[in-house]
């Protein structure tokens, strides 16, 4: 596939790939070299409305925490298409509400 065509697509399937040793500032540094429009002000944003630290290990997340993370991943360079499996399986309601 393309460059072009992967950076415009999103995914966020039950296993966010990304290490249980990185912190969310971590993903953070990774995202912004992976994808020419990642918007990390929104990603700074939305992490701190979705309360997640950006210092804490990801292993150390509950499951909900986790799939904030990764509906946040998949959309913060803002693709064309979004590609979710289950994106808010883990979440109660009331947290669906912030994403």
């Amino acid at each position: 596939m393309p460059e072009t065509l992967r950076q415009e697509i999103g995914v966020s399937l039950a296993e966010s790939g990304f290490s249980g040793e990185l912190t969310v500032n971590d993903v953070k540094h990774i995202l912004k070299k992976m994808y020419h429009s990642f918007d990390e002000n929104y990603f700074i944003k939305q992490s701190e409305n979705l309360k997640l630290p950006m210092n804490k290990k990801i292993k150390e997340f509950s499951t909900g925490m986790k799939a904030k993370l990764r509906v946040l991943t998949a959309m913060t360079h803002h693709a064309k298409l979004l590609i979710m499996d289950e994106p808010t399986a883990a979440l109660t309601e009331r947290e669906t509400e912030t994403l």
